[in-house]
């Protein structure tokens, strides 16, 4: 990865006090102190006030725009496909309560056995 471009980048640093952990921290410092270094010259691009050049950043939004659509209609026939995610975590859940439900049931089981037995025993 890269610290330049349009974004502001956080660095942290995390350091051990342990005596063992010298080198690693020494390690982390050096960097960050390299990093910290790095200056970003952000460039922002400049919007033509021109008729000529409007035309083209309208088109630019318009593509832009289309896009956008496209992808929320794949999103949704993906969705459709394999079920929304709240669908899906629904169906995690209910499959966890059920193994659950299965446990409680094998324990109550043995339980009632187990009683029955000592019943039997008196």
């Amino acid at each position: 990865a890269s610290l330049g471009g349009n974004a502001v980048t956080l660095l942290l640093v995390t350091v051990h006090p342990g005596i063992s952990f010298v080198e690693q921290t020494l390690t982390s410092l050096r960097f960050a102190s390299k990093a910290q270094r790095v200056q970003n010259h952000i460039i922002t691009p400049a919007l033509e006030e021109t008729s000529g050049k409007g035309g083209d950043e309208r088109g630019m939004i318009d593509a832009q725009q289309q896009i956008i659509m496209d992808l929320q209609r794949k999103l949704r026939d993906l969705e459709l496909q394999r079920g929304s995610p709240l669908e899906s975590w629904m169906s995690h859940q209910v499959q966890g309560l059920q193994h659950e439900l299965q446990e409680k049931e094998q324990l109550l089981a043995m339980k009632t056995q187990q009683l029955t037995e000592r019943e039997q025993q008196l």
